[in-house]
Parts: C-alpha cells; structure tokens; sequence
C-alpha cells in the first residue's frame, strides 16, 4: 500500500495497530505528532517512522495548517487487517 495523505490542521487519525503489516510514515510538509506504543515525537519536513505490526500508533496535527505525509505499508500476511483501539 502507498497513500499520499493529507492530516488536516487540528486532525488526527484514530489509535491502531495493524496485525501483520509494517507502516512507514514520511513528512511531506508541515508537522506532525506521531505516538508508537505511548512514546510520543514530533516529526518535521522529511522526518521518517516505521512502525512493526502490532504496534499501537496514532498521527496527531497540532497546528494550523494541513500536514502532508506518505505513508508505506507492507503486509506479511494477506490482509494488514487493521484494528481500532
């Protein structure tokens, strides 16, 4: 899966975790906060995440502008179910 995505100013996606499939996130333009398992990181213009299956995971935009991002996902198995937590 390749997504080219767009978080909107004040948005977030909702807490997941997905059951065989590993996630990469890249910042586009803006900012966002990325939380993986309760650690939370503020990733800027080109920074990059991988998150493993099963990892707990959630992209929160704080600001005032709309956050770009691709994100990456690889599924091991044959659906990269995801589950909402």
């Amino acid at each position: 899966m390749i997504n080219w995505s767009l978080l909107l100013k004040n948005k977030s996606f909702e807490k997941h975790y997905h059951e065989d499939m590993l996630e990469i996130f890249i910042i586009i333009s803006n900012q966002a906060t990325i939380i993986v398992n309760n650690k939370k990181e503020i990733m800027t213009k080109g920074d990059t995440v991988i998150i493993n299956p099963n990892e707990i995971h959630q992209m929160i935009n704080e600001t005032n502008q709309d956050t770009e991002y691709l994100a990456i996902g690889i599924a091991y198995g044959t659906t990269g179910k995801t589950i909402n937590v």
